[in-house]
């Protein structure tokens, strides 16, 4: 035992080597244009480098940042495609707002709160599909800032009207995306994810439709316009009526990811220069958070370069 003393003592495990980086900027920073590839020069020899572009999302300085301060505004947009419509089935489309829904997704939950159609208001704003057409795509949304102050929940209705068996009639597709942009502080902060962002999902009321979903870009609603086993009791109904309804998680406004940077550089990817594009004008912050670190400890630097992006 007396002779492992030295050989333990030499194994600290809380010891980490302590980082020597540096960063440089290849290019003229009098020439540097909104496309342009722009190449950081890197000294040292750090385990792992995070790059954090200075964009919406990307800024170290919001890397623990989850709540906003205020809300100067708040939009929400989408498009939708939809296909295999019939006269029959037409302006079965609805975008509705809820500021009491209590996270109950049944239909006696659906019920009991008070929803407001924001869709078929007239004007420019928030557009559905209300016409005949077997591959319409509608781009719209509108203004919601009148919600920044408390939580809301967001749906869309989807109801057929009753429409005879004696013909056949589709139930239309609709193909869904959506985006709620918010400003605060003058930075804009855009969520576009259906399942993560906003946490959709559907509560059928009547007619079981079997082909609906919910992923990281779209909404499907498609119910199955094979009534299968249930074609006799519908031929006896003489209708074929269909009511799905896809509901949000409660959204409180202010609640914000923290922003996120992008790993470039670890013990099996060793670079010595980053080379990045920024497609819009403007002043950005870069940051490079170089580290070193073992299993029970870590030791991290950050360097900072400004970059001006100029309109081409």
């Amino acid at each position: 035992m007396l002779a492992l003393l030295p050989f333990a003592a030499g194994c600290n495990t809380d010891d980490v080597m302590d980082v020597t980086f540096d960063v440089t900027m290849k290019n003229d920073p009098q020439e540097i244009y909104a496309g342009d590839e722009v190449t950081f020069d890197f000294t040292g020899d750090p385990d792992y480098i995070v790059f954090w572009s200075g964009e919406d999302g990307s800024k170290y300085a919001n890397r623990d940042r989850t709540s906003l301060g205020t809300i100067e505004s708040m939009k929400l947009s989408y498009t939708m495609q939809q296909r295999y419509c019939q006269k029959e089935t037409k302006d079965m489309l609805h975008v509705m707002i809820s500021t009491d829904f209590d996270g109950d997704y049944t239909a006696a939950g659906i019920e009991a709160a008070t929803w407001t159609e924001l869709s078929n208001q007239g004007g420019d704003d928030w557009k559905v599909p209300t016409e005949v057409n077997n591959n319409l795509v509608i781009e719209s949304g509108g203004d919601l800032t009148e919600y920044a102050d408390g939580t809301f929940t967001l749906a869309f209705h989807y109801y057929t009207p009753n429409a005879p068996l004696s013909d056949f009639i589709r139930h239309p597709r609709e193909d869904i995306t959506i985006s709620l942009e918010k400003v605060s502080n003058g930075q804009v902060i855009t969520a576009s994810n259906p399942q993560d962002n906003f946490g959709f999902q559907f509560v059928p009321i009547d007619y079981p439709a079997e082909k609906y979903s919910v992923d990281a870009t779209t909404i499907l609603i498609q119910p199955n316009n094979d009534l299968g086993s249930l074609g006799a009791a519908y031929n006896q109904k003489g209708f074929k009526n269909v009511e799905i309804w896809c509901i949000s998680n409660v959204l409180n406004p202010l609640t914000v990811a923290p922003d996120t940077g992008d790993p470039i550089r670890s013990l099996t990817t060793p670079i010595e220069s980053y080379t990045y594009i920024f497609e819009e004008p403007g002043t950005y912050t870069v940051s490079f958070v170089a580290r070193n670190t073992n299993a029970w400890n870590m030791k991290e630097v950050v360097r900072e370069i400004v970059v001006e992006v100029q309109e081409r």
